[in-house]
């Protein structure tokens, strides 16, 4: 037995909570960077396509709670997706406008409470993901068709 199967045999709803994972770890290595970088909008590609991804992330997420069936516990991932760029987004305002909007998006400092926001949601989210994929009893409805546990 392949300890990775082919995506035919593997729900979507599993794969999707599987790249939420991926995408939480996206979201807290951007939190690094722009801890680095003070707060200053790096110039490399990956951040910029990791923020795409970011938010790309959560129209998936609004889709996938449209037309995918989750079980158990397994319904709070997108719905934690969706939340966290909902409020994530009026917060982030918010900072911002304290701090008084920059002429030049090249001017725009991200707030390292923001910053802290991210990280600390990245944190809990990819627990979330792992959890729900590894112990069957967040999730008694999952079958997976290899053994979760030979990857952790």
């Amino acid at each position: 037995m392949s300890l990775l199967p082919s995506f035919q045999q593997v729900p979507n709803e599993i794969i999707y909570i599987a790249l939420s994972a991926l995408v939480a770890i996206i979201i807290w290595l951007e939190g690094q960077t722009l801890k680095a970088t003070k707060g200053k909008m790096p110039e490399s590609t990956w951040f910029h396509l990791g923020s795409l991804i970011d938010t790309v992330w959560f129209f998936v997420s609004l889709a996938c709670l449209y037309y995918l069936s989750f079980q158990s516990i397994a319904i709070c991932v997108p719905i934690a997706y969706v939340l966290y760029s909902f409020f994530g987004w009026i917060y982030g305002t918010s900072l911002i406008s304290k701090e008084g909007i920059p002429d030049s998006p090249d001017d725009l400092v991200i707030p390292l409470p923001f910053v802290a926001y991210n990280q600390s949601f990245a944190l809990i989210f990819f627990a979330l993901c792992i959890g729900v994929l590894k112990f069957p009893t967040f999730n008694p409805n999952i079958n997976l068709p290899f053994n979760i546990n030979a990857l952790f």
